[in-house]
């Protein structure tokens, strides 16, 4: 078993790990709020100066676009790092067949199920708005007709999803897969790192925690972890572009593939380490000094930050060393943050904790029809980005609330238990929280949650 973190090292945020009765408060947080934050980060997409959706605003604003890279830099490395803590929980109490099984349940299912009834709506929106975007993509076309009806168009998805699985490319995959991508990602990361985590735990691996936390305890020493995803950043894209080839598309670049699945195995080591938690505590100010630093250094960088990902140049890769600390720096600054402050529940954390995989799932297709309907008004830009975040999460909480978390079928198709857990009664919150806190949480560790 990995060493437990010290409660004197740790600060508040520690309390007797890997048992039944104790959750890390901060992972459902960071992960609740980071999968919140992607409705008005999508939504800033619509009116972005850059060409990454299929629905633009007709006035667009380089503001918008920045919003996404500043969310970009940090929000889904910090989504797989809590992934991975949460995976040291779970295998701190299940065995490897246990764990694979329920990470199939809680990613696959959910995964088929969306994106044979979800995904579909949305491309059926985007595809009556301007048919010929699905002929940009080289499927081949049975019906001309497709997209008379839903009906048709739905056949004719359902046959470009079997050539899409016979023909994978990155490009198929943002039909038919979306915003999605993460979730085959999360389960195959899961698969990976199995046979390392479970390494971890014997004499051999334990020996390298513990000169880990050795390490952890130097100042700056935090800042190391930033070399592997900075190797991993300049050797793959250096060899891409002496391959003088096109660049690869973001949802299957192996660069941020690697990139996170590094992420993933830092959110094990996060607990399994006795000291990095408070490693990350102490450089949270100075990590954000240097992430505001290091970001705004790279927006005056050419090809650093803000090139499309779609064409890479031998400046984009010297630009690695700060893509790879800046996204780093964000991370340590926002995770010290949850370490200090967010180590309490209550009624709206144990709320988010149950939405949030069903809102990640939902929520890109609401925005982008709502988005649809909300860009043909004669209304500001503010107020059209407004509206738009207004009205999608009033639905995507609405839908979730009604239909998902209602039924035991709907509770399984979205990744959910069958049942809600039974509360548990003595559970101590700060005073100006308590009308938030009408019930105790479920007794569960941690790692009950899969991303």
């Amino acid at each position: 078993m990995a060493t437990p973190i010290s409660p004197a090292r740790s600060g508040p945020s520690s309390r007797a790990r890997g048992t039944p009765a104790n959750r890390r408060y901060e992972l459902d947080w960071m992960r609740a709020l980071v999968v919140l934050g992607l409705i008005p980060i999508h939504a800033a997409v619509i009116f972005s100066s850059t060409a990454d959706v299929f629905i633009k605003n007709a006035q667009t604003s380089k503001t918008m676009a920045l919003l996404g890279v500043f969310a970009g830099t940090w929000g889904m490395p910090l989504l797989f790092l809590v992934a991975g803590a949460s995976a040291y929980f779970a295998l701190n109490r299940r065995t490897g067949g246990q764990y694979v099984k329920e990470r199939a349940q809680r990613l696959l299912v959910p995964f088929i199920f969306a994106t044979l009834l979800i995904i579909p709506l949305q491309v059926y929106a985007i595809v009556v708005s301007d048919p010929t975007l699905v002929r940009a993509f080289g499927l081949p076309i049975h019906d001309p007709a497709f997209a008379s009806s839903y009906w048709a168009f739905y056949v004719e998805y359902l046959r470009g999803y079997v050539y899409f699985l016979t023909h994978f490319s990155p490009e198929l995959a943002i039909v038919f897969w979306g915003h999605l991508w993460f979730i085959p990602r999360l389960f195959a990361y899961a698969l990976l790192t199995l046979p390392l985590f479970f390494w971890f735990k014997s004499d051999p691996g334990q020996r390298l925690i513990t000169a880990l936390g050795r390490l952890m305890r130097y100042p700056g020493a935090i800042y190391l972890l930033a070399l592997p995803l900075i190797i991993t950043e300049m050797l793959t894209r250096a060899t891409h572009v002496n391959q003088l080839t096109a660049g690869w598309p973001l949802y299957d670049d192996w660069v941020q593939f690697v990139f996170f699945l590094i992420y993933y195995i830092y959110g094990y080591l996060v607990y399994a380490v006795s000291t990095m938690p408070a490693a990350i505590m102490r450089h949270g100010w100075v990590s954000l000094a240097l992430g505001v630093a290091g970001f705004a250094l790279a927006l005056t960088q050419s090809d650093t930050l803000t090139t499309s990902p779609f064409s890479y140049s031998l400046g984009y890769i010297a630009g690695a060393p700060i893509r790879g600390l800046v996204s780093l720096f964000w991370v340590v600054a926002v995770f010290s943050f949850a370490f200090h402050v967010l180590t309490f529940t209550n009624g709206l954390l144990r709320y988010l904790k149950e939405a949030a995989f069903p809102i990640y799932v939902l929520h890109l297709p609401i925005v982008t029809m709502v988005g649809m309907e909300v860009i043909r008004l004669d209304l500001p830009l503010l107020v059209k980005f407004v509206l738009i975040i207004v009205v999608a999460l009033a639905l995507t909480l609405g839908i979730f609330e009604l239909i998902v978390r209602r039924f035991r079928v709907t509770r399984v198709l979205f990744g959910l238990k069958s049942r809600p857990a039974e509360p548990v009664p003595g559970l101590s919150v700060p005073s100006w929280l308590d009308r938030w806190a009408p019930q105790a949480p479920q007794a569960s560790g941690g790692g009950d949650r899969y991303a």
